[in-house]
């Protein structure tokens, strides 16, 4: 997704992402940078969170109980963008959960898997600052699927822990 960051850059956001598509790509255009991001977010942070700790794809945790457990992110996750001013709707981030091929497995549990450590991939960037806004400025969104998911990840690479296995 290519957003416009209201300062009139070089290229419309529009403009330019219509141009990548004629090279082949696949993009999105925006005009609110702010909701693009949280929108995205919406979705890659349950999802990756929910693929890390339990080390499978998508599809695994799809026909699982643990399904509700991303809905819960992907709402929390909204609840974080609204605390901030900016208004998401988790319905695009569940259709899109439903259409993703099963087997999907984000970049970072990728990395994870192949013994990179959790917090040395990009799923360290994603998810702390959405912690972060939940506790700042006496805003305290509760967060409580997602921060104990990401404590337990944590944990398991400083104490050595098992890893949880999906039941699937």
């Amino acid at each position: 997704t290519i957003a416009d960051d209201g300062g009139g850059g070089w290229m419309p956001a529009k403009k330019l992402a219509a141009f990548l598509r004629e090279q082949g790509l696949n993009v999105a255009s925006s005009t609110n940078g702010p909701k693009a991001i949280w929108q995205k977010a919406a979705f890659l942070l349950p999802v990756s969170t929910a693929c890390l700790y339990w080390r499978t794809p998508i599809g695994n945790i799809r026909k699982s109980d643990e399904w509700r457990d991303i809905i819960r992110m992907m709402n929390e996750v909204a609840a974080v963008a609204a605390s901030v001013g900016v208004e998401v709707s988790t319905a695009s981030a569940e259709f899109a959960l439903g259409r993703v091929r099963k087997e999907m497995l984000p970049s970072s549990t990728r990395d994870t898997l192949a013994g990179q450590e959790p917090d040395k991939t990009e799923y360290q960037y994603l998810v702390f600052p959405a912690l972060h806004l939940a506790t700042e400025n006496s805003i305290k969104v509760p967060v409580p699927v997602l921060r104990s998911m990401y404590r337990e990840i944590l944990l398991r690479k400083t104490h050595k822990l098992p890893d949880t296995k999906h039941p699937l």
